[in-house]
């Protein structure tokens, strides 16, 4: 996994190279600042992506994962850029979709069937696709069609957004 510097960087490249081109089409965003943005769509390989741990569907399984890992520590969970961290958070987000889930309904998940693009921040961190993008990559998909907030988007606006998803 690549850290949050090298991530914004390459992020940044792509995201400039992009606004020359929309050959993978827009996505836009309802409600974004009181208006519609549209943002080109891109392919990044998934190793630019890194899960939000903050999501409330697995925030109660961190919890439990602490009683399983005894050595992750109270805070394992406060440094989303740690690789542990995130290796930890995607096998939360596995266990979910193959113990809590239903299989096949999540075959219809609009991500995962490539109808709609995961959603990111300038710093890889995916707003929109935990898990559609441990599912992707748990069956060997890399490039992924994905789309990235503005670079000035608070923390508010993007949890803003993420409630609306």
């Amino acid at each position: 996994m690549l850290h949050e510097e090298e991530r914004a960087a390459f992020i940044a490249e792509r995201v400039e190279k992009s606004k020359t081109s929309t050959e993978n089409g827009t996505y836009t965003l309802s409600g974004w600042r009181g208006s519609e943005l549209t943002l080109p769509i891109m392919m990044l390989d998934n190793k630019f992506m890194a899960y939000t741990i903050s999501d409330p569907r697995t925030a109660s399984m961190h919890f439990q994962y602490g009683r399983e890992h005894p050595e992750a520590g109270l805070f394992f969970f406060n440094n989303g850029d740690d690789e542990k961290v995130q290796r930890a958070q995607e096998e939360i987000i596995l266990y979910l979709v193959k113990n809590r889930f239903l299989g096949e309904a999540i075959l219809e998940n609009p991500v995962v069937r490539g109808r709609e693009p995961v959603v990111i921040t300038s710093k890889g961190y995916i707003v929109k696709g935990n898990i559609s993008v441990a599912i992707l990559r748990e069956i060997g998909e890399q490039m992924l069609y994905c789309v990235v907030l503005p670079d000035d988007a608070t923390q508010d606006e993007i949890n803003k957004f993420d409630d609306q998803c």
